[in-house]
């Protein structure tokens, strides 16, 4: 599950340094909820010609549940926690 968190966020990256998810992966990453609200972020940076230039990147990530015997879906619910770091990140206007 990490290895999947972690290559979502590697995609992620790719998507907001050019405002468009295409040339990514992150359909193969990224959680139905997690893949909308990304393309609602490029959206908006797409409107206001904005790119994120720098390094985003989580550290320290974690399980922090996991439900097995969840009948509801066809895979386990699981949720995962990280500490991200942004500090170098700033949104940019597109060159």
């Amino acid at each position: 599950m990490l290895a999947a968190f972690d290559a979502m966020w590697t995609e992620r990256t790719k998507a907001y340094a050019k405002a468009d998810a295409k040339g990514t992966r992150l359909e193969k990453y990224a959680t139905l909820d997690a893949l909308g609200r990304i393309r609602n972020d490029l959206d908006r940076m797409k409107s206001a010609g904005t790119v994120v230039r720098g390094e985003s990147r989580q550290e320290h990530a974690t399980v922090t549940a996991l439900d097995l015997t969840s009948k509801s879906r066809k895979r386990p619910s699981r949720r995962a926690s990280t500490c991200r770091r942004t500090s170098s990140t700033a949104p940019r206007r597109r060159q």
